[in-house]
């Protein structure tokens, strides 16, 4: 395995790291979503480009979401309305029922970053609640109000929309990016958003979309505004849905950075899935899972027709003193009416016999 190294310059100091290695290591046994230490980070203590933000939401109650990045740079989200945003069960996540918002405070460390390096990239595991919302409605946003901001990720119907503010564009971030709609599905999706210094893109699912806008500019012209999950800060765009991890990075991360993390990140996707019972294998079959191990269903049996109650039928004109012979449900076999003479020739001696079947019967002469 190749390690690939990190580009010339000042990320050179920050020596090697492995291809297959997500940028953002997930830890499987909490729901797959957490950083590995300062793994991205200059042993000296000083900024990479590899710091960033990291929300996994896998705090599960209270009010706040804490910045598992590793990064130092203080950012703690507070959840408002709390009615209206309640924590999944497992391993971690939130859910927007209804106009709910996440508002982080202390973000100056993040906003000093990312105004210095004037690149930006914007992370999300998501699933929208409906594909109706629109102004756009804010998903993950550094923002005053509905016109003014730093940047936005937003949810438009069925699309994405991206505004970023830069020396290029008004105060709102526009004109914003926009995908062609029928993007987004009501299923758990991995969406990100970048910025290189020229040009914006944005990924769904690992893959670049062929949607860009050429924009250049730089971020002199930012504000000092909370970051936002969820809503506008006035709370009049709200977003419906779940949310699984927020990240931002102060560089553009390229296709394959993206897709390492999309893989890297697929148990997301699995949050609320719970897999089907197994059914146990036999002693001596195939394993589970096996094509031979296919349940085969049997012929059912015939039908057995079931067995008619019968009543003794009455002995009639019964000698005295003869017990009665209890039927047994045959039927009597025929009489032949065949007779053998005796030795002297003559019929009807205590000889003769009658015959049931092949077997002879002797005659008792009663």
């Amino acid at each position: 395995m190749n390690p690939r190294r990190l580009p010339t310059g000042r990320a050179a100091a920050y020596g090697s790291f492995d291809a297959d290695r997500p940028l953002v290591e997930r830890d499987l046994t909490r729901r797959g979503l957490t950083i590995s230490g300062n793994g991205h980070r200059n042993k000296g203590g000083g900024n990479s480009p590899e710091e960033i933000e990291l929300f996994t939401f896998a705090e599960g109650e209270g009010d706040s979401v804490r910045d598992s990045s590793g990064a130092g740079s203080g950012v703690e989200l507070r959840i408002k309305d709390a009615r209206n945003v309640r924590w999944l069960e497992g391993p971690g996540g939130v859910e927007f029922t209804g106009p709910g918002t996440i508002v982080g405070r202390g973000t100056g460390a993040l906003f000093d970053r990312l105004r210095r390096t004037n690149r930006l990239t914007i992370e999300a595991w998501i699933q929208p609640g409906d594909l109706s919302q629109g102004g756009p409605a804010r998903i993950v946003s550094m923002s005053a109000d509905p016109g003014q901001r730093d940047f936005t990720l937003g949810q438009d119907k069925s699309g994405l929309a991206f505004r970023l503010r830069t020396t290029k564009t008004g105060a709102n971030g526009t004109p914003q990016l926009d995908t062609a709609k029928g993007v987004l599905k009501k299923e758990t999706m991995h969406v990100v958003c970048t910025f290189d210094g020229k040009t914006k893109y944005v990924y769904v699912n690992g893959r670049r979309r062929r949607e860009e806008q050429r924009l250049g500019g730089d971020f002199s012209g930012w504000q000092r505004y909370p970051l936002i999950v969820g809503n506008e800060a006035t709370g009049d765009r709200p977003w419906r849905g779940k949310v699984f991890l927020v990240a931002l990075y102060d560089r553009a991360l390229d296709q394959d950075e993206v897709q390492r993390n999309y893989r890297a990140g697929a148990g997301a996707a699995r949050v609320d899935v719970k897999p089907a019972p197994r059914l146990p294998a036999r002693a001596n079959g195939p394993k589970s899972g096996s094509p031979a191990s296919k349940v085969t269903k049997l012929p059912a049996r015939p039908r057995q027709p079931k067995a008619r109650a019968t009543r003794p039928k009455p002995v009639r004109n019964r000698p005295a003193g003869d017990e009665p012979v209890p039927f047994t449900g045959d039927e009597p076999e025929p009489f032949t009416g065949r007779t053998r003479t005796s030795a002297r020739g003559a019929v009807g001696s205590t000889s003769w016999s009658a015959r049931r079947g092949d077997e002879p019967v002797p005659f008792t002469g009663d």
